[in-house]
């Protein structure tokens, strides 16, 4: 599960980096008459469900997004099973840790693909931007 969530922490990064490159495309298109400021300060401060719906506001690739949109939920319960877990708070709480595990090991592999499609299409985003100025 430890590995599910590291992964979590690698898609969460990718989404930083999409979501900042879209901003720099934004003010270099714009060529300064409109401005795009996003830094990476402030994104460090977005939850997961906050830096999902910026991307969703700037990708176009409607599966990804409802791909990414899903892991939200698997996060969500390994971060809550992981708190059980370590609080030893498990009184009347029944765990399935053999399912949970096959669960986190699948969603690993989920989490690893969609990292890898988002850093694609920030790599062609990033290529799109004029190297003339500097950003944040």
């Amino acid at each position: 599960m430890g590995d599910a969530l590291m992964r979590f922490q690698f898609l969460e990064e990718a989404l930083k980096e999409y979501i900042l490159a879209s901003y720099k495309f934004a003010d270099a298109m714009c060529e300064e008459r409109v401005r795009f400021r996003l830094t990476p300060e402030q994104l460090d401060r977005f939850t997961l469900g906050r830096l999902l719906e910026y991307f969703a506001r700037h990708s176009k690739d409607d599966k990804l997004i409802a791909d990414a949109k899903r892991m939200r939920k698997h996060r969500n319960r390994f971060v809550h099973e992981a708190y059980h877990i370590v609080s030893k708070n498990i009184d009347n709480y029944t765990l399935d840790w053999d399912s949970l595990c096959k669960e986190a090991e699948r969603v690993s592999f989920d989490c690893t693909m969609l990292y890898s499609l988002i850093q694609t299409q920030t790599g062609l985003l990033e290529s799109w931007i004029p190297r003339t100025r500097t950003y944040p």
